[in-house]
């Protein structure tokens, strides 16, 4: 069984190019911009106020011009240490294919599936905080092409 944080804000209106509403079977979608499943190379590190955490290698299992989806050992651990008047704090790097280079982006966790046992690693949702409007472009065309 898997404990899930729900730590995202959700607003009407957004700046990411191509921001959308949509709607799932389930009820009301809350993502406001479309995504992809893909799975690309991304390092991440936790930011506490202890200091920066070290670098870890994962893959991302969906990609969207505002934020990722990727397997995140500790994160749960991570949310519960860090919870306080802020959404807490990860830095991404993403390999974006023809991009030419590496992608680092402060971000902020908006979810957490927290799972036990089984090896399996926890899952977190980031939005990102300070992409520059022509990356967030660049991740939109690469969404696009494969939705």
């Amino acid at each position: 069984m898997a404990d899930a944080f729900d730590l995202g804000e959700t607003s009407s209106t957004s700046k990411a190019p191509g921001a959308l509403q949509s709607e799932s079977l389930g009820g009301a979608e809350r993502r406001l911009t479309p995504r992809c499943a893909s799975e690309l190379p991304i390092r991440y590190r936790y930011l506490r106020a202890s200091g920066e955490g070290r670098w870890v290698s994962s893959w991302t299992s969906n990609v969207s011009c505002s934020g990722l989806r990727f397997p995140a050992d500790g994160a749960g651990e991570f949310v519960r240490e860090s919870l306080g008047p802020r959404a807490p704090r990860i830095e991404v790097e993403l390999d974006l294919p023809g991009c030419g280079k590496v992608i680092r982006c402060l971000s902020k966790v908006a979810w957490v599936q927290v799972r036990s046992g089984g090896g399996e690693s926890d899952e977190i949702g980031v939005r990102f905080l300070d992409m520059p409007e022509a990356v967030q472009e660049r991740i939109l065309h690469f969404v696009q092409r494969r939705v």
